[in-house]
Parts: C-alpha cells; sequence; structure tokens
C-alpha cells in the first residue's frame, strides 16, 4: 500500500503555497522530530515501516485544494471563456501538465482530432510545457486540427478551470494527479486514466470517466462520446465539485496526516520492544 506523503501533498504551487504553511502552527515534539526524520529515510511505503494493522487497512489523504472562499487576494479571478477566446457555445476541453510521455499529449491530439473534425466550435485548451511540445504541435498539424488547438504555455491553471467543459488526462502514469483534483474541484467533468489516485478522485460515470492507460482506442472513444453530449459533461462538473467538497480542507489534510503518521510511528515504537 502507498501513502501520500507530507512532502508530496504540500508544494509551492497552484495549490498549497509557501505562504500559506505559515497558517499552520509547527508543533514541537518526539512525534514532529520523528516524523521528519521519517520523510527524510523512508519510501512512504507502509510494509516497509512496518505498520500496524490499522494502518494496512489502507488509508489514503487527498491534499487539501484551494477554493474561492479561501484563495490568496492576490491570486487572479477566475477567466471568463471570452478572456481566454472562447465563445458561449464552444466546447472547450482543458489539459494541465507537462507535455511529456508520461503525460500522453500524443494520445489526447490524437484522440482530439476527430472531435475537431466533427465540431468545429470545440477547442482544446493545453496548459503546460515540455520535452514533447514541438512534436505534439508537429502532430496536430498533420491531423489537421491545429487551428482549434490553443497552446497557452506555462500559466497559472487555477482561474481557468471554470472556463473547461471537461478535463482531459490520457497519463500513462501517475502518482496522485494534481491536476485532476484541481479540474473536479472547479465543477470541470474529467476524463483520464486508470493510474495513480485517479479513482479516488474520480467516480467513473458520476464525475468522470477513467479509461485503461496505453488504451488510445478507448480514451478516443471516451472523449468523442464526452464531447458530444454537453448536458452529461454539466452534471458530471457539478458532480465532481460536490465529490471534492465532501472530503477536501487543507486543515482537515493536515490533521488526517498527523494522526495516521502518529499511528504508523506508535507501531514502530512496539515493533522495537
Amino acid at each position: 500500500m502507498r501513502l501520500l506523503p507530507l512532502k508530496h501533498a504540500m508544494r509551492a504551487d497552484s495549490l498549497i503555497e509557501r505562504q500559506d504553511l505559515a497558517a499552520f502552527p509547527r508543533p514541537q515534539s518526539p512525534l514532529v522530530e520523528e516524523l521528519g526524520e521519517f520523510h527524510e529515510h523512508g519510501t512512504g511505503n507502509v510494509d516497509e515501516h512496518e505498520a500496524g494493522p490499522d494502518a494496512a487497512a489502507g488509508r489514503r489523504i487527498l491534499v487539501g485544494l484551494r477554493h474561492r472562499g479561501d484563495q490568496d487576494p492576490t491570486r487572479p479571478e477566475d477567466l471568463e471563456r471570452a478572456g481566454l477566446g472562447l465563445a458561449e457555445d464552444t466546447l472547450a476541453i482543458g489539459f494541465v501538465g507537462r507535455l511529456s510521455r508520461q503525460k500522453a499529449i500524443d494520445v489526447l491530439i490524437a484522440a482530439f482530432a476527430p472531435v475537431a473534425k466533427a465540431n468545429v466550435k470545440a477547442r482544446l485548451m493545453v496548459i503546460g510545457e515540455g520535452e514533447e511540445g514541438a512534436a505534439a504541435r508537429q502532430q496536430a498539424e498533420r491531423l489537421g486540427c491545429s487551428q482549434q488547438v490553443t497552446w497557452l504555455g506555462a500559466v497559472d491553471a487555477l482561474p481557468r478551470y471554470p472556463a473547461f467543459d471537461l478535463f482531459a488526462q490520457p497519463s500513462r502514469y501517475e502518482g496522485f494527479s494534481y491536476a485532476v483534483l484541481e479540474a473536479a474541484s472547479r465543477g470541470v467533468a474529467v476524463l483520464t486514466t486508470d493510474v495513480g489516485g485517479s479513482r479516488e478522485a474520480i467516480t467513473d460515470g458520476v464525475s468522470g470517466l477513467i479509461v485503461p492507460p496505453d488504451a488510445p482506442d478507448a480514451f478516443v472513444a471516451a472523449l468523442a462520446a464526452l464531447a458530444a453530449d454537453p448536458q452529461r459533461l454539466a452534471r458530471m462538473g457539478r458532480a465532481a465539485r460536490e465529490g471534492m467538497a465532501a472530503v477536501d480542507g487543507r486543515q482537515r489534510m493536515v490533521d488526517a496526516t498527523l494522526a495516521l503518521y502518529g499511528g504508523l510511528l506508535m507501531s514502530r515504537s512496539e515493533v522495537r520492544k
């Protein structure tokens, strides 16, 4: 069983920024000191740290996301669709991530091409840069959909999610995708692959669709089906927001993480006796 360690849950970007950490008092205790040692030398694998039966039952902690109500006042407001050059009747499909083999931008471009051909008002909004960027642009040209793809580069994704009708991420592998969590929390339907923690963030058929990784035909079919059903996308988007609201919260994340690791450390102490 794999855990989501604190060092991965607290990263300095659009989810939890460095200044946010100051909001949580840093307790001084042997638990915190050993917890730091656990992160420094451990792998996050429960079995390797002699966890007790309660931990072995399996608990994963979702990262705490920022919402409109608690955003930093210096953060840009949500961008309207018009601000991204999108008309109200445009089908906006978003992607956020590094343009790399891992994120399978090639699969997304291949899946978007038939959607673009069937719907001239479909747009693919790509946020991110990476080593596969040039090849992805050439692929879009070759498949005839380049005029319907907007390459936004490395910009802040958070205020742009609400402009999307669908978030699509065909990753070949993941740990726990922050982008999927962000999109769902902003009320966007998600199409992703069955990797990492996808099934813990998305309910297949309810808040989005989950297809096998490295199965381009399945991703193509799922994207085409969702693109043809705006009402289904809207329902899934509402379900995604409601699902994330039920489990989200930064203080909840911190409390749950400390409680979980506290139990693990007590188990280690028992074994050492």
